[in-house]
């Protein structure tokens, strides 16, 4: 019965506490253009010693968060490092990208079954 209570009580307090964990960023969106198409990245620098640069590439779904956060955490380990934008600012597949379903671990199994 304790174990249910301290559960029950312990999750709204955990819930108020995301926003406090929301990300805000170190570095800065750096805008560049590309055979007339325009990109934002994101730089972080590490200060004035830093240990070498750092490039990190998107996965499918352009440069967000994630890998904004990663780049944060290398400039703390004492990198500068440079977010780059593979797709121009301005794609379909950036404004569709938040309604655009993932799959889940489930229908990925669901399909490889119906095989």
């Amino acid at each position: 019965m304790k174990k249910i209570l301290l559960t029950t009580t312990a999750l709204p307090l955990l819930a108020l506490s995301f926003p406090a964990m929301a990300f805000s960023p170190a570095g800065e969106d750096i805008a560049y253009r590309v055979n007339d198409e325009d990109f934002q990245g994101y730089f972080v620098s590490a200060a004035d010693n830093a240990k070498g640069s750092v490039l990190i590439v998107h996965d499918w779904d352009g440069l967000d968060d994630y890998e904004r956060q990663r780049a944060d955490m290398l400039a703390d380990e004492g990198y500068d490092v440079f977010a780059v934008d593979l797709l121009a600012k301005a794609t379909a597949l950036k404004q569709s990208r938040i309604s655009a379903p993932r799959p889940t671990d489930s229908t990925r199994i669901e399909k490889e079954c119906a095989r």
